[in-house]
């Protein structure tokens, strides 16, 4: 029970008012289990996006005639595939090339997450290129250099920190040329950080874990300052 009177020269000036104050724990952090993550949030969205790119697919739309059957090859830092039996009918569908993860820090090189698609050519005609992600990146690349990117499902709503770039060029080979199609993934991971201290308003101190997980249970947050 709180009261109060007003007072003029020690002289009670005014009625007294009385109020009653009942301290109770807060609901959402004093009678209920927190858990949170402490990361590197480069978006700023409060959420932690995956900078992977899952389930590419690469469209060449290739002249039968100029095409060398069999020539094609996908390469990346640590194997080169060759296309089995590819003829122009599977790769105008699409190519499928597998994941290409983010990068996992800023000191990490774009060149460790790259794939180089390679096809044989009798002539050096430019090829259009449309490349897709399983999380909805998608870059086209007309005859003429004209770029054009468009995004869907988890890259349109935010939730993928990919960053893709399709680029080709036209080299002399052996036999005929050469056309190389480079996808390089620049998204860098939104890494957990370990090790973070937390303090809550009532003096309880926790640690996050190696993957930035930290848990305030119940048992342990007490009622918090004034109760």
């Amino acid at each position: 029970m709180n009261s109060t009177t007003p007072l003029f020269n020690g002289v009670a000036v005014g009625n007294t008012a009385t109020a009653t104050v009942q301290v109770v724990g807060d609901p959402n952090y004093d009678k209920t289990t927190v858990i949170g993550k402490v990361l590197h949030d480069r978006a700023g969205d409060g959420w932690q996006d995956p900078a992977g790119a899952t389930e590419l697919r690469l469209q060449i739309e290739l002249d039968p005639v100029r095409y060398i059957k069999g020539s094609t090859r996908i390469e990346s830092d640590y194997s080169t595939r060759v296309v089995a039996a590819a003829d122009v009918a599977a790769m105008t569908v699409s190519l499928e090339l597998g994941d290409l993860p983010g990068r996992s820090s800023v000191s990490d090189l774009p060149e460790h997450h790259r794939l180089d698609v390679r096809a044989g050519l009798y002539s050096p005609q430019i090829p259009a290129l449309m490349l897709q992600t399983g999380e909805g990146n998608c870059v086209q690349v007309d005859p003429d250099a004209t770029l054009h990117s468009e995004h869907i499902g988890d890259k349109a709503d935010g939730m993928s920190g990919q960053d893709i770039a399709l680029q080709r060029r036209i080299i002399v080979a052996e036999r005929g040329y050469e056309l190389v199609a480079t996808t390089t993934n620049y998204g860098v991971e939104e890494a957990a950080i370990p090790g973070v201290r937390l303090a809550s308003v009532s003096g309880l101190l926790v640690e996050t874990d190696a993957d930035g997980h930290y848990i305030l249970p119940i048992s342990i947050q007490g009622p918090g300052p004034g109760a």
